[in-house]
């Protein structure tokens, strides 16, 4: 009974996995694909706006949405620092600091250890001080802020959300189409990212 129906599903599973390993090498990515170190550098030269999809973190597919990987690179990057680059970093989820927006309001400067609280891989929470720029209570998000850090808004979130519609930055008085960079958390590019990116 239970024994060989476990079996069954055992040998399913490994007809499932063979396939896909045979056929591994066929897959490709719908656009370029790099570390995030090589797509700010892309991001130095390339057609604007230019968009990078941080798909290991897609909320849309399990992700913990507050892995600060791409969210620590973009805070060094020179052109953030500089404010020589308009960039846009959606989102990330951290309730704590979507309150602490919420709670000293639009104008306001906070300062927050955003993200890596869920998943908690380096290089973990980011001290970041900034002015809160915009707030709404967003249908799917929860309630969000942006956080400008020097060229960086951060859309901070109360709950997961990717962002995928103008509709969605525009809530937010933010247009990703008149941005330089945009840093989104989803695993491919929606319709209106898509035909507003570039390159």
């Amino acid at each position: 009974g239970v024994h060989r129906g476990h079996q069954a599903v055992l040998r399913q599973a490994r007809v499932l996995a063979d396939e896909f390993w045979r056929v591994r090498d066929e897959f490709e990515f719908v656009a370029p694909v790099g570390s995030i170190q090589e797509c700010l550098e892309y991001g130095l030269r390339c057609p604007r706006p230019y968009v990078i999809s941080d798909s290991g973190d897609n909320p849309g597919a399990g992700g913990a949405d507050d892995v600060t990987v791409a969210l620590s690179a973009l805070l060094a990057w020179q052109p953030v620092r500089e404010e020589t680059l308009t960039v846009i970093h959606a989102s990330i989820f951290d309730p704590a600091a979507a309150a602490t927006c919420w709670n000293a309001g639009v104008g306001a400067v906070v300062t927050v250890e955003l993200g890596g609280h869920v998943d908690t891989r380096d290089p973990g929470p980011q001290r970041v001080t900034g002015t809160v720029t915009a707030m709404c209570d967003d249908p799917s998000g929860g309630l969000t802020a942006v956080v400008a850090v020097a060229g960086l808004q951060v859309i901070v979130t109360s709950r997961r959300n990717q962002y995928t519609q103008f509709e969605q930055f525009e809530r937010l008085g933010l247009d990703p189409r008149r941005a330089d960079v945009v840093v989104v958390k989803i695993g491919y590019l929606e319709p209106d990212l898509y035909e507003a990116q570039a390159d």
